[in-house]
């Protein structure tokens, strides 16, 4: 897997928890992800993790407790469940072109399974159009 790193993650963060702009904070057993999709979560920033995290930080990041994160393909992920009973697994890093494979976007558009199906935000822009989502295809 090529290691994408965004200038907000801290150098001192060796690459295997690096995921571009989302890392593992060991110290903390926190995973800090600048991706803003996650900012229309409810109560987001009043979560303690969260409030404890943007104390002694105050770099912008969202966290997400290590008991919650689920690896999915390489990438670390949270479940979101939905009001109607169904859920997703969210990626936590915003993709790059060069991160996406076959696998994963297959695993977007015809997953296997619920619990296989992913979704994730992409820095480029979207080559498809479904609804109000955009989805980035790879080749």
């Amino acid at each position: 897997m090529n290691v994408t790193r965004s200038d907000k993650v801290p150098k001192n963060i060796q690459d295997h928890n690096v995921w571009n702009d989302c890392w593992y904070d060991e110290e903390r057993k926190l995973f800090v992800t600048y991706n803003q999709h996650f900012e229309t979560l409810d109560n987001v920033h009043q979560r303690e993790h969260q409030i404890n995290y943007s104390k002694e930080t105050n770099d912008g990041g969202l966290v997400f407790e290590e008991e919650g994160v689920k690896f999915i393909l390489g990438y670390p992920s949270i479940r979101i469940d939905y009001e109607d009973g169904t859920f997703a697994n969210f990626l936590l890093p915003i993709m790059t072109d060069n991160m996406l494979t076959d696998e994963i976007v297959k695993a977007r558009l015809r997953p296997e399974s619920n619990e296989k199906s992913i979704i994730y935000k992409t820095e480029s822009e979207s080559w498809i159009t479904i609804g109000t989502k955009g989805l980035s295809l790879c080749t």
